[in-house]
């Protein structure tokens, strides 16, 4: 039934609206061309106002905020982990050619510790897998002044006791030119069911129904939690002032 023709509709709107702690604020999915206009038009055909106190947003473009912002971090932290690992290393190569420098090093830790005869061996063992890691060779001359030798390679040292993704399990990003076909490669999308399916890993349930939808959406917000909330608040706009068109 056309909303006009029920008088009683924008009552019971308001109604709900004043019963919600106050402020409030209308959260629709591609709302700005949509679902606000249509609201807004609705409205002032019968001359109704709802509470001064209600505000609206678009949930598309907080999504895709969120997204760009998401994506960002996640370079950043690839970044971070790279430039760690990379120190390591060299660390790891400048501890390994200051052990080369001194040729008693090895012999006199046997000495201080007879409780563990196989020590040597054990150290020769681990400087093998080290040098093995870094791909680096021996310094030729013992008392050589260490240098400092940019890393050149990040194969695994110990695979059985390795945790966690290494820089080489980080997948590189996708090229942004186009395929042998001419086609340009698939942009995300940002439709609800889109978002929600990446959110939580399967389709969403009852979509393009308006309770399904609704339920949707406030799944999708509470996964994003806080940033969602902050978003809101910052480009949210008073319903009263909306001027969006469709």
């Amino acid at each position: 039934m056309p909303f006009r023709e029920i008088c009683s509709t924008n009552h019971l709107i308001v109604l709900f609206l004043e019963r919600l702690q106050s402020p409030t604020c209308l959260v629709a999915h591609n709302g700005n061309r949509f679902d606000f206009p249509i609201l807004k038009k609705e409205l002032e055909a019968l001359k109704a106002h709802l509470p001064d106190a209600t505000y609206c947003i678009d949930s598309l473009p907080l999504f895709q905020t969120l997204d760009q912002i998401s994506t960002q971090q996640e370079k950043i932290a690839q970044e971070n982990e790279k430039n760690e690992l990379a120190d390591l290393e060299l660390t790891a190569i400048s501890a390994m050619e200051e052990l080369e420098g001194k040729e008693m090093t090895l012999n006199q830790m046997q000495k201080l510790n007879e409780t563990t005869p196989r020590r040597d061996k054990i150290n020769e063992h681990y400087k093998r897998a080290l040098r093995s890691y870094l791909d680096v060779t021996p310094t030729q001359e013992a008392k050589e002044t260490p240098k400092q030798s940019p890393p050149r390679s990040k194969r695994q040292l110990f695979p059985e006791a390795h945790e966690g993704p290494s820089s080489a399990d980080i997948p590189e990003p996708e090229p942004t030119a186009q395929s042998s076909s001419g086609m340009k490669p698939a942009r995300k999308r940002f439709r609800l069911c889109d978002i929600y399916e990446r959110s939580f890993g399967e389709p969403p349930k009852c979509a393009h129904y308006a309770e399904g939808d609704v339920k949707s959406l406030l799944k999708c917000a509470i996964a994003h939690g806080p940033n969602f909330v902050a978003y809101a608040e910052e480009h949210c706009v008073r319903f009263s002032d909306f001027a969006g068109k469709m």
